[in-house]
């Protein structure tokens, strides 16, 4: 019983302490930003030139040493739909255990589809590599944007 309430104390340590950074972070980010904007207000035109130049050459120069991870373009090689067996056990046990052997074979029949698409990402440096991720995930909505329509 003595581990319960050790494992729910270091878990709600836990949750503060990501709260508390958490925090800390953003209003960090908040800061800096609010800073960055009053400097660029503040600027002469001038001065947002030689800005916005540097901040050209920061990003040229991101592309060039993450070239590795930055998508080019993306094209989708195949999509595939399957039932999730889980989701199919699940559903034929109870519909099983309700409706008898017809219930069964319905709910196995009734499982949740899952739709993956696999993509082929061509990167900056050109390396190419495939991704198969299912349809509607941050992933896929992320490799779409580099769909060429």
């Amino acid at each position: 019983m003595i581990f319960i309430y050790v494992f729910l104390a270091f878990v709600g340590i836990a949750l503060i302490a990501a709260v508390i950074i958490g925090v800390y972070w953003g209003n960090k980010t908040a800061k800096m930003k609010k800073e960055v904007q009053e400097k660029w207000n503040n600027a002469t035109p001038e001065e947002r030139a030689v800005m916005a130049k540097k901040a050209m050459q920061e990003w040229e120069d991101f592309e060039k040493k993450n070239a590795n991870l930055i998508i080019e373009k993306a094209i989708i090689l195949n999509t595939d739909s399957t039932k999730s067996a889980s989701s199919s056990i699940s559903r034929g046990v109870i519909g099983g255990a309700i409706f008898g052997v017809g219930g069964a074979v319905g709910g196995a029949l009734s499982g949740k589809n899952i739709n993956k698409t696999t993509f082929l990402l061509i990167y900056k440096d050109g390396h190419r590599e495939t991704q198969e991720v299912e349809n509607g995930s941050d992933l896929y909505n992320c490799y779409i944007q580099y769909l060429d329509v």
